[in-house]
């Protein structure tokens, strides 16, 4: 499964085209900056958070492995959250990042 991680300037038409590509994308920055990027992608998305039937953008964060936490981004009409599956995937994604320098724009192929 090929996960998006982003960091660095974080465009959010790259953010909401990623979401409507893959369903789940790593946002490698401030817990603040996050929640922003969530609204504005909320917005762009479309999305209507009163309506229960809808898709929804879900923000939540895990711990990886360098003891710190990584945001990600799960859009549900293109990805079924599965709690443990999903947060092994960012976690592995987040690593294989940190492996390759931490670019700005990158793309894990993430393998359970």
């Amino acid at each position: 499964m090929l996960i998006p991680v982003l960091s660095g300037d974080i465009q959010i038409e790259l953010v909401c085209d990623c979401l409507r590509e893959y369903g789940l994308v790593v946002i490698e920055t401030t817990r603040t900056h996050a929640k922003s990027i969530t609204a504005k992608a909320i917005n762009s998305l479309g999305i209507n958070e009163d309506s229960e039937d809808g898709p929804r953008l879900i923000h939540l964060a895990t711990e990886v492995v360098d003891g710190g936490f990584s945001d990600f981004l799960m859009y549900t009409s293109v990805y079924d959250y599965v709690p443990d599956e999903t947060q092994q995937l960012v976690v592995k994604a987040v690593s294989n990042w940190e492996v390759t320098g931490f670019p700005d724009i990158y793309f894990a192929n993430v393998r359970l």
